[in-house]
């Protein structure tokens, strides 16, 4: 049975026998596009498309989502017996981002604010913290 007939087995199985979204089958087919497999699947095949989605620049994020649109297929087409061994593509480490958090004097006032009558707007926090970074710099 050729890749394409598989894949599209796995993309029936998936929308009629576990009842998946439509746009959980969309992606699917992005990642299949963006690994583009060719039979045999190999560690290597897919070890090289991933360093190849890097070099064409893809973030890590995107090559990280492909990966996971791809694993259950991998997972499917073994555990069905169309692979003899099992394969699963390693996500790429990603650096994490901090989230600016809010200084003591700024919870100290959003805490402390308090309405003068009840058509008073609330703070408009962004500008007051902005103000207030600017000040600090």
């Amino acid at each position: 049975m050729s890749l394409k007939n598989l894949f599209q087995q796995f993309l029936n199985e998936k929308r009629f026998i576990q009842n998946v979204s439509q746009h959980t089958i969309c992606f699917y087919e992005q990642s299949a596009k963006s690994f583009n497999l060719q039979e045999p699947i190999t560690k290597s095949q897919l070890t090289e498309r991933v360093a190849s989605m890097r070099q064409a620049g893809k973030s890590a994020g995107c090559v990280n989502a492909c990966i996971r649109g791809i694993n259950p297929f991998l997972t499917w087409i073994n555990e069905n017996g169309f692979l003899a061994e099992s394969l699963k593509v390693k996500q790429l480490r990603v650096k994490q981002r901090m989230m600016r958090t809010f200084s003591d004097a700024e919870l100290g006032s959003l805490v402390s604010h308090k309405l003068k009558d009840f058509y008073e707007k609330p703070l408009d926090l962004d500008k007051q913290f902005s103000r207030n970074a600017e000040k600090s710099c």
